[in-house]
């Protein structure tokens, strides 16, 4: 039975769809867990996120190319910025066949296969013109990184006492114990994750906030915002804090007063809370003065001055001094790495060492700052080399571009601008643009097939279709 047109394109939205599910769904597997598959249900579940993800990225490869060499006098411009990540990664594919040490395989080719099934999926819905998935595609977005949030909390509750232990949530993940048989995200993945759906509820309140149930985004706004805070990642604190600012200060009709009570709220005041909370535990403190007291009268006086400072250390009040955020001065060795890195790239490479080179230089190294490079256009030029790095540039060069003309040509230095439910999935697009393109400076971010790239690509996507008939 031949398909007519409408059904064809119900079928390749299911199709999109499942796709993109498969790409969420598929972070943080690996292909060796293929191996053992039949251990558990967990390693069971963690191999299917694999084997899935792999065939819908080659199922819909293959519809992209056989769209991509269709004859059809409709055929739509490929959007610019598919064509500048798809030179990215097959760049990288380029490095790792060239790279004789580098064996070209599953083990080292998957991500930049995800990360092409992606592209795919995205040309598919310029090429058809199923702009109407987007919002689905956005609602799921969400709805797995909150899923994700909610399952960090809940495997790693038993640990919130480094609450108390370390003043801050920052060592409240370990990437060395698992979480069903994989390692857990970085506590900067994890308040990442939480920012973007913080921003993403900001945009729904501002639209929202003339309604009664506003109010419930706005308390669940600063409980997230209390989080980020108690995470102590500097770079996600960065980001989410300049990313709010754009979005309540220029992206809506609020007065400046109203503006500025907002950012506050999201800002000074989780601070203000996460010091009152660490100074909750005020029965502990004062069995420790009892105990001290005690020591101090049995004690004679030459040791009086050690315990008077004992006490003054208890009654020590944390403060806005006392967090990570203000103490740590340093880079973590980020810039280290970027040195060490590029002392170590032969510069006559053109390709790069192929997928995730930094990882091999790094470890070659013996460094001890970790084997992420954590920048996105050091990592480009380590794994894909000089079309790799460019794309990337070009990349920084074109969003910053798109997003420019967006507030010129609404005039966003009058702070405001008329932020509804019709145009609301773009303003968030622009957000997350700006959040990621920041924090690629300190982590490879986009550049490798992860959350960060899902967001950014999409986000990028959704902006050039706005002015896609203007190029």
């Amino acid at each position: 039975m031949i398909l007519n047109k409408e059904n064809r394109q119900f079928f390749l939205k299911v199709l999109i769809f499942l796709s993109w599910v498969a790409m969420w769904v598929s972070i943080n597997s690996m292909p060796g867990e293929l191996l053992y598959m039949n251990k558990n249900i967990f390693t069971f579940v963690n191999g299917m996120r694999t084997i899935n993800a792999l065939i819908f990225s080659f199922f819909i490869t293959g519809f992209a190319i056989f769209f991509l060499i269709k004859k059809d006098s409709n055929k739509n411009k490929i959007s610019f910025i598919l064509i500048i990540f798809l030179i990215h990664f097959i760049s990288q594919f380029a490095g790792l066949i060239l790279n004789e040490d580098r064996s070209f395989d599953l083990n080292n080719t998957y991500l930049v296969i995800y990360s092409v099934g992606t592209i795919s999926l995205l040309y598919l819905i310029q090429r058809l013109s199923v702009y109407d998935i987007i919002p689905l595609l956005m609602y799921f977005l969400i709805f797995i990184l909150i899923l994700s949030i909610i399952a960090v909390i809940y495997f790693n509750f038993e640990h919130l006492k480094v609450i108390f232990d370390h003043k801050n949530l920052y060592y409240l993940i370990h990437p060395d114990v698992s979480l069903n048989y994989q390692a857990q995200p970085r506590i900067t993945g994890f308040s990442r994750t939480i920012s973007i759906i913080s921003i993403f509820l900001i945009g729904i309140y501002l639209i929202n906030y003339r309604k009664l149930y506003s109010n419930i985004f706005l308390i669940i706004i600063f409980f997230l915002s209390l989080l980020i805070w108690m995470a102590q990642s500097r770079g996600t604190i960065i980001c989410f804090y300049i990313t709010s600012a754009i979005l309540i200060f220029f992206l809506n009709n609020f007065s400046f007063s109203r503006k500025f009570f907002l950012f506050l709220f999201i800002t000074l005041f989780p601070i203000i809370t996460a010091n009152a909370i660490l100074n909750m535990d005020i029965k502990n403190i004062e069995d420790k003065k009892v105990e001290t007291k005690k020591d101090i009268l049995n004690e004679n006086a030459n040791t009086d001055n050690s315990n008077a400072n004992k006490k003054i250390e208890l009654d020590k009040v944390i403060t806005l001094k006392d967090s990570r955020f203000y103490t740590q001065r340093n880079t973590s060795g980020r810039t280290i790495l970027w040195k060490k890195s590029l002392e170590y790239y032969d510069f006559d490479n053109i390709f790069g060492y192929g997928p995730q080179a930094d990882r091999i230089i790094l470890f070659q190294l013996n460094n001890k700052y970790g084997n992420n490079v954590s920048n996105a256009s050091i990592y480009a030029f380590l794994s894909g080399g000089y079309p790799s790095l460019i794309s990337i540039i070009l990349l920084y060069i074109y969003a910053s571009f798109l997003i420019l003309k967006f507030f010129i040509n609404n005039k966003l230095y009058k702070f405001s601008y008329n932020l509804n439910s019709e145009n609301s999935f773009l303003i968030i697009a622009i957000c997350y643009c700006i959040f990621f393109m920041i924090r690629s400076i300190i982590e490879n971010s986009f550049t490798v097939f992860s959350i960060d790239f899902l967001i950014t690509i999409f986000s990028i996507f959704i902006i050039e279709k706005k002015f896609r008939k203007n190029f």
